[in-house]
């Protein structure tokens, strides 16, 4: 019985990618979560004068309008977001960093109007358009 448990333990890792510390590649994903045209880029651009540091805060905390930016670091690995309109309509923001894989091209390559293909596998915030971390980005032909 025990030999099973175990067995079938592995059967779930191993179906579930447990263990594997490595990205997906774009070959061996699905659908990507959205297909479509850049219609914005804002490259990264760190908040360090007049900023709020809010290195404690909790999701309690209250916040408002008039609240002051919060403070970021320029040492980070944030190379700047952009958002993508699919033919549908839907539209998601996507945050590239150091951990995003671009392919062939670098974040400063991406143009307004190129189309991309991109996969996320964190979390989404819903709101609109959604907002997330791009793990994989690819430019399509033209």
């Amino acid at each position: 019985m025990r030999h099973a448990l175990v067995a079938l333990v592995l059967v779930v890792l191993a179906a579930c990618g447990g263990g594997s510390a490595d990205a997906p590649s774009a070959d061996s994903l699905d659908e990507p979560n959205i297909t479509g045209a850049i219609t914005s880029i804002t490259p990264f651009e760190p908040v360090t004068e007049d900023c709020a540091d809010r290195s404690d805060a909790t999701p309690e905390d209250a916040v408002s309008s008039d609240d002051r930016p919060t403070c970021t670091s320029s040492d980070n690995d944030i190379a700047g977001s952009f958002v993508v309109e699919s033919d549908d309509g839907d539209q998601g923001s996507l945050t590239v960093d150091g951990d995003t894989d671009l392919g062939e091209v670098a974040f400063d390559d991406l143009e307004v109007g190129q189309t991309v293909s991109v996969w996320v596998s964190g979390p989404i915030a819903e709101s609109f358009p959604w907002q997330a971390r791009a793990d994989i980005i690819r430019v399509e032909p033209t």
